[in-house]
């Protein structure tokens, strides 16, 4: 009776140990997410009813050194331009759909495989642990003022009327 009771144990032990062996890529994959959040993009994502601009830049790059083989500079840039924006539409359809369903607004970038887009804490957090994104990073707004005119230097209007 002793003799079923350990084998009972040790099958249950190998059980735990192979389902522990199975779950550790998603555990791994879900506990570094917040390593690809920019740290200032998370706070500012905490702030109450805060919707956060972001971009999501993902981890894989298209192969395009091939191109240095086409002659001329019109068959690399279309070379260039085809390679990418393929790669960019395949690669970035899970986040796109995920996005999409989550009606966040975004835009692809094919150019350098990311998205912008506009979303909560809760969204920053579906994405990052998603395989494909690779960092994700504040989208700055630069507020750019106009140049301060002299009243001496503006031309007054009617210095260029018709006589």
């Amino acid at each position: 009776m002793a003799n079923v009771s350990f084998n009972n144990i040790r099958k249950s032990l190998l059980f735990s140990c192979l389902l522990g062996f199975l779950a550790l890529p998603v555990l791994a994959q879900n506990a570094d997410w917040r390593e690809k959040t920019d740290p200032r993009l998370w706070q500012w994502a905490q702030q109450p009813d805060s919707a956060v601009e972001f971009l999501i830049i993902l981890k894989n790059r298209a192969d395009v050194t091939s191109a240095r083989q086409l002659r001329t500079k019109a068959e690399k840039g279309q070379f260039v331009y085809e390679t990418l924006s393929r790669f960019a539409e395949k690669d970035q359809r899970d986040l796109r759909d995920l996005l999409q369903n989550e009606s966040a607004l975004h835009h692809s970038f094919w150019i350098i495989n990311a998205i912008r887009a506009k979303g909560t804490s809760i969204l920053l957090e579906k994405v990052a642990k998603m395989p494909e994104a690779g960092r994700l990073a504040l989208n700055p707004i630069w507020h750019l003022s106009l140049p301060v005119q002299d009243s001496a230097t503006v031309p007054s209007p009617d210095r260029y009327a018709l006589p």
